[in-house]
């Protein structure tokens, strides 16, 4: 029996979760097939078994990211923080990119899969949703947890909102109305009152 490089095995495993992670986003998770992955990733269903046990296995490895948007915002220079987090999320919720990023960010198209999916999915999306959070707030303590979580429900839900209404002129006022929204509050200096089961208010109990 061939013996493949650890370098090779990456280079499989890889491959599957790109071809799961596009058509995970794109049909959902009960219209994604395993003979489908592994045509796309050129693969066979034993290689695809020698890396995930199962589709659900697969589903759960790639809510656990990367995720592109939290990668854009770590991307911001030290000394443009504030204003990269505003211009990353202006470009999140700008209608001429409302189709590439829905088709391209789990953290919004898959929200719903992940909400009727096992612990493990929620877990790793809680997960990412608090490496947003924490991402929006590096170094910019005018930003407090309760304006980042506002950040991050108004970004994601506006955009899965602006999505359903498909090409109708509400689904861009919607996103230029989440837009001036996400602004604010990115760029507005307020003491916040923490939502008493908010992870600040509980390590304060």
């Amino acid at each position: 029996m061939a013996r493949y490089s650890a370098e090779h095995k990456a280079r499989s495993r890889a491959a599957i979760r790109t071809a799961a992670a596009k058509r995970f986003r794109t049909q959902g998770f009960a219209g994604t097939r395993i003979d489908d992955l592994c045509s796309d990733a050129d693969l066979t269903r034993g290689t695809f078994y020698a890396h995930f046990e199962s589709k659900q296995a697969l589903f759960n490895d790639v809510i656990s990211g990367p995720y592109d948007l939290i990668e854009r915002l770590r991307s911001r220079t030290p000394n443009a923080l504030k204003k990269g987090a505003t211009r990353t999320f202006r470009d999140y919720l700008n209608p001429r990119n409302r189709s590439a990023v829905l088709s391209g960010c789990s953290l919004a198209s898959l929200s719903a899969e992940v909400a009727r999916a096992n612990d493990s999915a929620q877990g790793a999306y809680a997960d990412a949703v608090a490496q947003l959070v924490d991402e929006i707030r590096r170094d910019q303590p005018q930003v407090s947890r309760e304006q980042a979580l506002s950040t991050v429900a108004i970004a994601i839900g506006g955009l899965l909102v602006s999505g359903a209404c498909g090409s109708s002129s509400i689904a861009n006022e919607l996103e230029h109305a989440a837009t001036a929204v996400v602004t604010t509050l990115l760029n507005t200096t307020t003491t916040a009152v923490e939502h008493p089961h908010s992870k600040e208010a509980m390590e304060n109990d």
